[in-house]
């Protein structure tokens, strides 16, 4: 330790370190460095571990439930019957015939079924997506 300044390391496959330091502080470096190493594996193992749960977790096929699939089933018809009195509503007030309070409860009754419409649709796209992967 006393005589040397730097330590030429042979590693068993083929390389070498060159580590400034005497002997012993190579040996307290390289014992770092191994439990180091070691908690770096155990960490990547339990990063795998915990990113295999949820990719299984993700990957399991979800199915519809019975209310689900009922309300799948529903949502269409309540959407089908949406559309045709949205198609009335906009045939009634594209006619030029209803009266000034008539075309102002239209179009609030409008502006309603519009609404409705989008959060149905977006409910019965949600389904679908559960639906197709199931």
């Amino acid at each position: 330790d006393r005589v040397v300044d730097h330590v030429l390391v042979f590693n068993g496959d083929g390389t070498t370190k060159d580590f400034p330091g005497n002997y012993s502080q190579y040996r307290e470096w390289k014992l770092e460095q191994d439990e180091l190493a070691k908690m770096n594996r155990a960490e990547s193992d339990n990063t795998k571990k915990l990113a295999y749960k949820s990719e299984n977790q993700n990957n399991r096929k979800r199915r519809l439930s019975f209310k689900e699939k009922q309300e799948f089933d529903n949502l269409e018809k309540e959407i089908n019957e949406l559309e045709n009195e949205k198609r009335q509503i906009e045939n009634a007030l594209s006619s030029g015939t209803l009266a000034s309070e008539d075309i102002v409860i239209k179009s609030i009754r409008l502006n309603q079924i519009n609404n409705d419409l989008d959060a149905k649709s977006d409910r019965w796209l949600g389904l679908s997506e559960i639906a197709d992967n199931g």
